[in-house]
């Protein structure tokens, strides 16, 4: 087998950040994860239910479903094919920007050999899904009918890994990334293997264009894959906020509260 080389790149360089955060709206909620589409509308959900606002902050919509179960993720990728995964029937549900499920269009992952998936994502090159196969430790992509588009093959074997638990999967551009615990792994949009970043086991919320956002330690971090240089902001956020970054806004969950605060960097 071909070896590759294992391109670790470290944020080696620490520039004080004068950028500051203001509050532009906050509320409480009960939802546990945040999420936020292109187009701006922000997604609250928890265990039972998603509710979909626009960006001014007005609910515009809400789904759940008992009979699916719990929902374990979503992915908004596609502001119009949004992915809720109810882990516990192994069924992804595709809701229309209404939140509502598009005629057919539950798909049982079971009938697609998938019974194990930990990441997935919208590809939007071919409409395809994207897939973590955590038995199998390689990446799938089928399209809407289940068939399979693209295996990468075992991971563990390919990047000369001892395990690999993949923790979300965002594709952007010409690349798509695979984040683990402590590492961003770098493919083509087609599954071929670019490079590995180590991202110091911070929590990453946000990829756009050459820039990588990630949170730790209440801190806002923001790495540029170009320069390698990285910028650091204090949070009046606690450690264990669950935060989304998109367009110069952190979306945040902190104690029962929600907040969104714009980021001016200077």
């Amino acid at each position: 087998m071909k070896t590759l080389l294992l391109i670790i790149i470290t944020f080696f360089l620490l520039i004080d950040a004068t950028s500051q955060l203001q509050l532009i709206k906050e509320w409480k909620t009960t939802a546990d994860k945040v999420t936020v589409d292109n187009l701006g509308n922000l997604y609250l959900y928890n265990a039972t239910k998603i509710d979909k606002y626009n960006n001014e902050g007005e609910k515009t919509a809400t789904y759940s479903d008992n009979q699916l179960g719990e929902i374990e993720e979503i992915d908004v990728s596609n502001p119009l094919k949004n992915l809720v995964l109810h882990k516990n029937q192994n069924t992804l549900v595709i809701l229309d920007n209404t939140l509502s499920a598009e005629q057919n269009n539950s798909l049982d992952l079971t009938q697609a050999n998938l019974y194990n998936t930990t990441a997935y994502t919208y590809s939007a090159i071919d409409n395809g899904i994207w897939f973590y196969d955590q038995e199998l430790f390689q990446l799938i992509k089928i399209d809407i009918n289940m068939n399979r588009i693209y295996e990468s093959g075992n991971l563990l074997r390919l990047l000369n890994l001892d395990a690999l638990s993949i923790n979300a999967i965002y594709e952007r551009k010409d690349k798509l990334y695979v984040v683990t615990q402590e590492e961003i792994i770098v493919f083509d949009i087609y599954g071929a293997y670019y490079y590995t970043i180590h991202h110091q086991s911070s929590t990453v919320i946000g990829i756009e264009g050459s820039c990588i956002y990630s949170f730790n330690d209440s801190k806002l971090k923001a790495y540029n894959t170009k320069t390698f240089e990285v910028q650091e902001i204090k949070t009046p956020l606690s450690k264990t906020a669950v935060i989304t970054y998109q367009k110069n806004k952190i979306y945040a969950i902190d104690h029962g509260k929600f907040s969104i605060y714009s980021v001016n960097k200077e």
